[in-house]
């Protein structure tokens, strides 16, 4: 066999490949409130998504964001922990952040984001947020050997959610996605809040972390895997809702999220992230290109932890 032929030969099996995962963003896009977040819109909902640094939520949760955003009975509003003042950065990231959010779809006054940071100048941010808390509130510092403790984070969040009666929040998983410090310390923060809070009110999903590389940079191709177990899953179980663990409130252990196509065809996420200009440098535009945080997102639902039970001890 010619090297042409191998060469044509690859090039068909490539494009089917493609075609099939970009029909699997549209699929998944097309029956993820179906198969994925049954019982989340029967009611109405008000969803805070918990993020680190401005431009999180563009690299990572903009299918979570686009698909609440689409639902008339959810409400979304979002808590930024720090002002990305790593590189003496953070009045400029405040701005950005704004932008980047009013683009996906979230507006000025449902963006929560620290007061000034210190040497940044009157005027530059004003700790954006509605109701009582419009102020803002002291930064988290920003960078991968600040520790953040669960009580930092959970004073910071608390007022939040009591102001705007939060029942959904959204943030990192155990893994942080990039296995930066602050975005696992937002997950053991919440981990930390629902045993502390244990009420039927507060429901919590965190972003599932994809450590197969071939899996987490190539968006497109993962969708297509995603699409074929939640077909095996389903079928396997018959259809039920306990595919994925419902819970005894009907929500499930598991929801996925893809990009709809006029996103992906208006490059949406490419243009949410240029509105972060000062980080937009090469390896966060080949990011946003091919992972699949792009395509879609896996949330899995957040557990307070268990308590450890101490053995008994046995009497001679």
């Amino acid at each position: 066999m010619s090297d042409e032929t191998w060469s044509v030969g690859w090039g068909w099996i490539c494009g089917a490949v493609l075609s099939l995962s970009f029909g699997a963003i549209w699929a998944l896009n097309y029956c993820q409130f179906e198969w994925f977040a049954r019982g989340w819109f029967d009611r109405p909902i008000r969803v805070l998504l918990v993020t680190a640094h401005p431009d999180d939520e563009c690299m990572f949760f903009v299918p979570t964001v686009r698909a609440l955003l689409s639902r008339k009975t959810a409400s979304l509003r979002l808590v930024c922990l720090s002002t990305g003042n790593y590189d003496g950065l953070g009045s400029v990231r405040c701005r950005e952040l704004i932008a980047a959010c009013k683009l996906i779809g979230i507006s000025s006054d449902r963006v929560h984001q620290p007061i000034d940071p210190p040497g940044a100048g009157s005027g530059s941010n004003s700790g954006s947020g509605g109701g009582d808390d419009r102020s803002g509130f002291i930064e988290l510092p920003d960078g991968p050997r600040e520790v953040w403790t669960a009580d930092a984070v959970i004073s910071i969040l608390q007022p939040i959610l009591t102001a705007h009666d939060i029942t959904h929040i959204i943030t990192f998983d155990s893994g942080g996605v990039s296995g930066h410090p602050n975005h696992i310390a937002l997950h053991t923060a919440i981990q930390s809040l629902l045993s502390r809070h244990q009420t039927k009110q507060l429901t919590a999903y965190a972003l599932a972390t994809e450590r197969n590389p071939i899996r987490k940079y190539t968006g497109p191709v993962d969708a297509l895997i995603t699409l074929i177990g939640c077909i095996a899953t389903r079928w396997w179980w018959g259809g039920s809702n306990r595919s994925n663990g419902s819970d005894a409130d009907g929500l499930n252990d598991q929801c996925v999220f893809a990009t709809a196509w006029s996103d992906l065809l208006s490059v949406l996420h490419h243009r949410a992230m240029i509105c972060h200009w000062s980080q937009y440098v090469w390896y966060r535009f080949l990011f946003v290109t091919f992972s699949r945080y792009t395509y879609l997102n896996t949330l899995n639902r957040i557990r307070p932890p268990q308590p450890q039970s101490t053995p008994a001890l046995t009497q001679s």
